[in-house]
């Protein structure tokens, strides 16, 4: 039997084989899905840990369906998600932790003149049944609504969830691939009487209008305050739960340095917390 001193030289060596590897860039952890979260705090993220624990991880947007298939495939170390976890996806063994938030826009083109939808207003112009900009105060064009190819989308599915809330979308939508690819094309002069949703964390970062909703504006001030209601949690997906290198980032991910790099795009989960104070005097994480 080996000496306790040799037994836990051993298991400090064995522990830290993966990171020694990966830091020499053979085993980089793999990170993909969705495309706001990508740009929001991946990228941001993946530079701090690499600087602090010397291992790369690789960045690539696809999407959430993406994101969890090739989580459960080994593909990926980690998928990004912006909705819930779907039953399906669950019983396939995808574990999601939440690191963060981010809220619902609605985007135009930044030559719209229309500064303000209200809620209803909204699930009319989605549904179809409010087809020019004319009716809602802007000029006399029609609406073009733009989309996302998958329903499952993190996106998509929030939207459905947390605005339409039982009203259908219209089939009349352009169905873009990405919502990096939505958001590019409402820059654009093609989309110039466009309307999109995403999150506001990679909107930010974007040449398009942000519509206030019931007037307010969407900030971090309003998130804070919980005045903007479509307030949506960021997740990191594993195959069962996290362990080994995907511990590891998702520790450095929650940790203060981690939450930090979060708050630069999007928001920190203690942010999340001071807004369901304001709102309900007690931090309730969702």
């Amino acid at each position: 039997m080996k000496p306790p001193f040799l037994m836990a030289v051993a298991a400090w060596i064995a522990a830290g084989a993966p990171f020694a590897a990966a830091a020499e860039g053979k085993q980089p952890i793999k990170f993909s899905g969705c495309s706001i979260s990508a740009v929001a705090y991946m990228k941001d993220m993946a530079k701090a840990f690499e600087e602090k624990r010397g291992v790369p991880v690789e960045v690539k947007g696809g999407g959430v369906p993406v994101g969890i298939a090739n989580t459960m495939s080994g593909e990926s170390h980690l998928g990004g998600s912006c909705r819930h976890l779907l039953d399906k996806e669950q019983k396939e063994g995808a574990v999601s932790t939440v690191v963060g938030y981010d809220m619902l826009v609605f985007i135009v083109h930044p030559t719209n003149q229309v500064n303000s939808l209200t809620m209803d207003q909204i699930r009319g112009v989605f549904a179809g049944k409010i087809q020019n900009w004319s009716d809602v105060g802007g000029p006399k064009e029609p609406i073009i609504l733009v989309g996302r190819e998958s329903a499952d989308a993190g996106v998509s599915t929030m939207f459905r969830e947390r605005v339409m809330r039982g009203w259908e979308v219209s089939p009349n939508t352009v169905d873009l691939q990405s919502t990096s690819d939505i958001e590019k094309a409402m820059e654009t002069e093609q989309y110039r009487w466009g309307i999109a949703v995403t999150g506001i964390s990679s909107a930010a970062l974007r040449k398009v209008k942000m519509l206030s909703l019931n007037v307010v504006r969407p900030s971090r001030q309003s998130f804070l305050d919980g005045s903007y209601p479509l307030a949506r949690p960021l997740y990191l997906v594993t195959k069962g739960p996290p362990a080994g290198p995907t511990r590891d980032f998702i520790d450095f991910v929650l940790a203060p340095e981690g939450q930090k790099v979060m708050s630069k795009n999007a928001f920190s989960k203690q942010e999340y917390c001071n807004r369901q104070v304001a709102l309900t005097g007690r931090c309730d994480e969702k």
